[in-house]
């Protein structure tokens, strides 16, 4: 697992150097203050429309892509409208916020429906406090690997 994580991180990373030099050519500076908010700020509301959670930070790729995606039709489809570009970051305020309510209710409902879909007891009653705790506890120690035993007792091999 860590070495999907470093490797993870080390194209994030590669991928972050090569878009810094393509916008090194494109305004043909190197100053970090050269750039606007408005960059970052695409990016941003590109991947919150797209669904990604600003409190946790998961969401998907596609996800952020449609964003994205929806965002340049937005700003392109104004364009071909008429309509003037100031308005446009406070419609993007706009859309981050509807996105993110809906986001909220998504995550509300989603947990109501596994908490709907969990499994009863074969009597039809869920046990109370302590043994569902229990329960739990003894579903947690069952699922580690067998190989690892080891490394729970505290002895070294």
């Amino acid at each position: 697992m860590p070495r999907i994580k470093y490797g993870n991180f080390m194209i994030t990373g590669f991928m972050g150097a090569l878009v810094g030099l393509m916008v090194t050519f494109q305004t043909s500076s190197i100053d970090p203050s050269n750039a606007s908010y408005q960059t970052m700020f695409y990016a941003i509301a590109g991947a919150v429309i797209g669904g990604t959670a600003l409190a946790s930070g998961s969401g998907t790729i596609i996800g952020a892509f449609l964003g994205a995606l929806m965002l340049s039709i937005l700003q392109d489809g104004f364009n071909l409208i008429g309509i003037s570009a100031n308005p446009l970051p406070i419609i993007f305020g706009g859309a981050i916020l509807i996105a993110m309510i809906a986001n909220v209710q998504l995550a509300r409902l989603r947990r109501a429906g596994r908490r709907m879909m969990s499994t009863p007891e074969p009597d039809g009653q869920r046990p109370a406090g302590r043994a569902r705790r229990q329960q739990r506890a003894d579903g947690r120690r069952r699922r580690r690997a067998p190989g690892r035993a080891h490394l729970r007792s505290g002895s070294a091999r």
